[in-house]
């Protein structure tokens, strides 16, 4: 079901998580503002940042979800993830969320991640809704997710526990018309 090839788009390479970017994923995933609205807290070993890559690994065998390594064209450095979770073909959805080294912040890196990421889902999987959330506070990955042309439907009270507590979440989502849609324009 998620069978997945690595992508080439300008500035980034999609592709499965290898234990040997443990050190390229250390120096973001221990950056505290980095995992400042995520669900885990900063790495604080390059053995915990292993223990999560094995665990990507495993997923691929079992697939439960799937995790990718986000590498920077020009340094092969990995700097950063995507992941697409819930993953219900029967019901038609998926979810799909997002880190980025904060080095990177700004420079639409993510945007051209996350869209070939959900143009791969739509054409691959048989999906009809992908959607994301994200903390009413983090600005970044809202801004991120309307620049892919996702529609806010509105805030879910206390859906996500993050490393810091219960957290206020924003939902976002685009359907597969829109997305080709917005492809086409």
């Amino acid at each position: 079901m998620l069978n997945f090839r690595p992508m080439k788009g300008d500035q980034v390479l999609l592709r499965h998580i290898r234990l040997d970017d443990a050190e390229d994923m250390f120096a973001w995933a221990s950056d505290p503002e980095v995992s400042r609205f995520l669900p885990w807290a900063p790495h604080r070993s390059i053995e915990e940042t292993r223990q999560y890559i094995r665990e990507c690994i495993k997923a691929y065998r079992d697939e439960e979800w799937l995790p990718l390594a986000i590498e920077d064209n020009e340094t092969g450095r990995v700097i950063g993830n995507l992941a697409l979770y819930a993953v219900k073909p029967r019901h038609g959805v998926a979810e799909i969320a997002f880190v980025l080294s904060r080095d990177l912040w700004g420079r639409r890196t993510i945007d051209e991640a996350a869209s070939l990421f959900i143009g791969w889902a739509f054409q691959s999987l048989d999906i009809f809704r992908i959607q994301a959330v994200a903390a009413v506070e983090n600005e970044h990955s809202i801004a991120v997710l309307e620049r892919l042309g996702m529609r806010f439907e509105g805030i879910l009270r206390g859906y996500q526990i993050l490393h810091t507590g219960p957290a206020d979440m924003k939902m976002y989502s685009i359907l597969q018309p829109e997305w080709k849609e917005k492809k086409s324009e």
